[in-house]
């Protein structure tokens, strides 16, 4: 019953927890993290311009167990999506419209200036985005590309944006990271597989997988 967003929600959470307990900061409460979703009605489809609104997520990195762990992290981004479906997508829609734009930002600047930050916990841990992209191969002037890797915005006590895109059958995590928060990325990377990895191994699916992906990779002639 889970959705994909929701299994890489669970990958990232596992990877999280890993990086936590090598460096035996894992807190006893659960990471959040703030996903933006779509809030386009039904009539709205096919329309021009963006309607997103964010959701936050606990990521239920106090849960040792892989499969419960997805199991929590799908059941709150559940209700967090009926929260929003009950209250509208238009009823969202006009609560962002009612903050001017540049008050919003001399607000950000002025919350960075007077590091703000220090004296309460953010409501959310990172930013994980995850865009879906097209399935077709893209060319241009006859180069394909191989791989499609976001970057987003950080900023004060929120130093880890992750966008996650979809593109021909692949999918990639981009991490946008700040040096303080997070001074080993490939660390991260791998802890990102390792995870990855775990909840294959919990649902029986590792072996499947590296089975099919031997037999997709042809062998090289020699010369």
């Amino acid at each position: 019953g889970a959705t994909v967003n929701d299994v890489v929600l669970a990958v990232c959470a596992g990877g999280f927890r890993r990086l936590l307990l090598r460096e035996n900061e894992l807190p006893g409460k659960p990471l959040v993290a703030m996903t933006p979703i779509s809030v386009r009605s039904q009539d709205a489809r096919g329309t021009m311009g963006n309607q997103v609104s964010a959701m936050l997520v606990s990521l239920a990195t106090d849960e040792a167990d892989p499969l419960k762990r997805l199991d929590a992290i799908r059941t709150g981004a559940r209700d967090s999506k009926m929260y929003h479906h009950a209250m509208g997508a238009r009823t969202i829609m006009d609560l962002t419209d009612a903050i001017p734009f540049s008050l919003t930002g001399r607000a950000a600047r002025l919350y960075s200036e007077l590091q703000l930050s220090r004296f309460h916990a953010p409501a959310f841990n990172a930013v994980l985005t995850n865009v879906p992209g097209p399935q077709t191969p893209l060319y241009m002037a006859g180069a394909r590309l191989l791989t499609n890797v976001g970057a987003g915005p950080i900023f004060d006590a929120i130093g880890l944006f992750m966008p996650i895109t979809s593109y021909a059958g692949t999918l990639s995590i981009g991490i946008t990271s700040c040096r303080e928060m997070l001074p080993d990325v490939p660390a991260f990377c791998a802890d990102l597989t390792a995870s990855l990895e775990e909840l294959e191994q919990a649902l029986g699916l590792l072996r499947l997988v590296k089975t099919r992906t031997r037999k997709a990779v042809p062998r090289r002639k020699r010369a």
